[in-house]
């Protein structure tokens, strides 16, 4: 009787056990944890209609390839991402562009309108031939999520051209 319990027991724990070590980070390129949660859906509520700017940089080189304000481009471009909810693994493929999404900062009590600045909330990478990006969200401590989406991909394309 005690061994069906303790078999019982390890047979219920383990799989739990096993999904805990699975969920909690351990695995290369791939976090699922509470952070990535919010930063999904953070990213499904950002308000794209505040961005000022957004800079289309080479992986490579860091420079400035593109600047675009235009908003209605910009909201186009950036729409899909907010239709998405899945994390996926980071893709070993060459960086091909890097996005900054740049918006003003939040102004403070007793903050003048003048003092404000911009910042960058949103940094976005695609990867060569490959339908997966990774979005880096500096305003909840630069965490990083990859996901898998065609449109948002091929959005960014288009805007960086």
């Amino acid at each position: 009787m005690i061994a069906k319990k303790h078999t019982f027991a390890a047979l219920l724990i383990t799989p739990l056990l096993a999904a805990t070590f699975l969920l909690s980070g351990c695995s290369v390129n791939f976090t699922l944890n509470e952070d990535s949660a919010d930063a999904v859906e953070m990213l499904a509520g950002i308000e794209f209609e505040k961005a000022t700017r957004v800079v289309v940089c080479d992986p490579k080189t860091g420079k400035t390839i593109k600047e675009i304000t235009d908003q209605t481009a910009i909201e186009e471009a950036l729409m899909p991402l907010s239709q998405e909810n899945s994390i996926a693994i980071t893709p070993d493929a060459p960086k091909e562009y890097i996005f900054e999404l740049w918006q003003p900062e939040t102004i403070k009590l007793g903050q003048d309108e003048s003092d404000a600045s911009e910042e960058k909330v949103i940094e976005i990478t695609t990867y060569k031939n490959s339908d997966t990006i990774r979005v880096s969200m500096t305003v909840l401590g630069d965490i990083s999520l990859s996901m898998t989406s065609a449109d948002s991909a091929e959005a960014l394309r288009n805007l960086a051209e």
